[in-house]
Formats: C-alpha cells, structure tokens, sequence
C-alpha cells in the first residue's frame, strides 16, 4: 500500500474522541429508542405474526403457533364485508378529512381577521376539538333524529324535503350523518393548525402584494396557501391517520349499520376481534389498514413538500 493510500485510511479510521461522542448520543438516544420499540414496532410486530397465524382468543395460553399462512388474507380478499368496509372508510376517510378541512380554511381565515369580539370567538370556534367522540356522537344522534331532530325540522320548514329523512336507518343518510358528526368533531384541529401558520407568515409579503395591486383573493391564492403548503401537508396526514381510526362516533351513532353502510375498517376489526373472535381476521384487516395509512402518508407528504420560502 502506498503512502497516500496510508494516509487516508488514518484519516477515515475515527479518533477515540470521536468514538467516544458516537457512543454519548447513542446512550442519550437509547431510551427513546427503546421506547418506540416497545410502544409501536413489537405491537405491530405481534399485529403482523397474528395475521399470518390462526389464533384462538380462548387458546391465548399456548401463544402463537403452527405454519405460517396467508389464509386469513385470502379469506378476507374473498369476503364481501371487507370489500364492503374498505369503500366506506376510503368514503368516510376522504369526505371528512376534505369536509373538516373546508371547515376549518374557511374558519382560520375568519378568526385571522380583526374583529371586536375575536378571542371569544376562538375559544368557541375550538369548543368541538375537546368534546368526547361518545359524547358528539349522542348529540348529532338528536340533531339526525328523524322525529323530533333540528336537522328534519330545517329541512321541512326549507321546503328542501316534503317528509322527514330517516337519517340512521337508511345507508346514503347514516354515511352522511356520522360523516358529518366527524366533520364537526374534527374541524377545530385544522383551524388551530392553519391559523398558526397563517400568523407565521411575513407582512411584508402582504404589504408588497398590496403596492403591486394585487387583491385580497390573490393574495390568498398566491401568498397565503403556498405558505401554507408544510403545514396543510402535515395536518391532512395526522387528520387522516386519526380518521382511519375512528370508531366511537360511528359505533354509538349507528353501530355500523344499517346493513354495513357504515362499518369501516376500525368497526369491521372490532366485530371480528371482539364479537366473532377471529383475532387473526382482525390482524389482517388491521395491517390493511395500516397499509392504507402509509400510503396516504407518502402521498400527502410528496404532494406538499415543496417549501414556499
């Protein structure tokens, strides 16, 4: 080996020094890493042996064993019910994710503007966000009540309907309303967010855009949403995780029915795991489901990467 070759290695081999910072950090970051392993990768790990196994809820003692199959895919690919399941959550995924959205862009940008009155009107604009989902769900069950319901009641005295809309007990109905009691729930998450970001950004942006003589639609158009772009990509990515897995609102409002028109993906894994008791048809559902939500993670992430500044 020549001289020079010599030398580089000596220079790529780490000094003790920096050994010894390498170690540092990796002691500094092992309980967090400890912690995601035993709080999300041996959980899913678990999730994904269970779906490739056939496991008994009442044979748990003897743990997971036999060959490893794809049987409880197979069985679910075959099933009408998942097929069924996964239109209604992609149904009720998109709508309330777009619906709580709109919502939201539409109230950030009211609550952004000087107003008497408008530190109150944040306070209740956010009031939704805390409310339980058992709770929001009871109170849409009374607004969708088809006999003394305030919804029914508007629609009558609109004209819009000539006879009251049986909301929980018809499918395109109930799809609507626990879309809309998520919608409402779910709003005030994207107003916090898209208010802070619209606070963060610079007024001189505004000012300049105002000399150039540019109106307050274009300077929403081509100042405020690009902006925006970081936090509207994040924010869809976390209301979508959260939307996958919805259950209460919908469980309590209409238990997934009538006739599976309401049963997501997180409804069907609960009859299978805890009615049925075909917890490794609920592993498999569930890693569907999570399947779905990476994806969905990548898509919002790569369509909203782009940073403004």
């Amino acid at each position: 080996m020549s001289p020079i070759s010599l030398g580089a290695a000596r220079r790529r081999r780490p000094t003790r020094s920096a050994l010894r910072s390498r170690v540092y950090a990796f002691a500094l970051l092992a309980p967090a890493i400890l912690v995601v392993l035993l709080v999300i990768v041996y959980p899913l790990f678990m999730a994904a042996r269970m779906s490739l196994h056939d496991i008994e809820i009442f044979r748990v003692d003897r743990g997971i064993t036999g060959e490893v199959s794809l049987d409880n895919f197979r069985s679910m690919f075959g099933d009408r019910a998942f097929w069924r399941s996964l239109r209604v959550t992609l149904y009720y995924v998109f709508f309330g994710v777009a619906g709580s959205f709109g919502v939201g862009l539409f109230t950030a940008v009211l609550l952004n503007q000087p107003f008497r009155g408008r530190t109150l009107a944040r306070v209740l604009m956010v009031l939704p966000w805390p409310v339980p989902g058992v709770v929001a769900a009871t109170i849409f069950i009374w607004l969708f009540d088809s006999s003394f319901g305030v919804v029914n009641y508007l629609l009558l005295r609109g004209g819009l309907v000539d006879r009251p809309v049986q909301w929980l007990t018809q499918p395109v109905p109930a799809l609507a309303a626990v879309t809309a009691a998520t919608i409402w729930k779910g709003y005030p998450f994207f107003t916090i967010s898209l208010l802070a970001g619209m606070q963060s950004v610079p007024k001189e942006l505004y000012e300049a855009a105002r000399v150039d003589g540019a109106s307050p639609l274009q300077q929403f158009r081509f100042i405020t949403v690009p902006a925006l772009r970081s936090v509207i990509g994040i924010s869809l990515v976390i209301a979508t995780l959260w939307q996958f897995r919805v259950f209460d609102i919908i469980f309590v409002m209409t238990g997934g029915g009538p006739s599976g028109a309401t049963e997501t993906l997180a409804v069907q894994i609960y009859r299978e795991a805890f009615q049925y008791f075909e917890m490794s048809y609920a592993a498999a559902v569930g890693m569907v489901t999570l399947a779905l939500s990476v994806i969905s993670t990548f898509f919002y992430l790569r369509l909203t990467s782009r940073s403004f500044y």
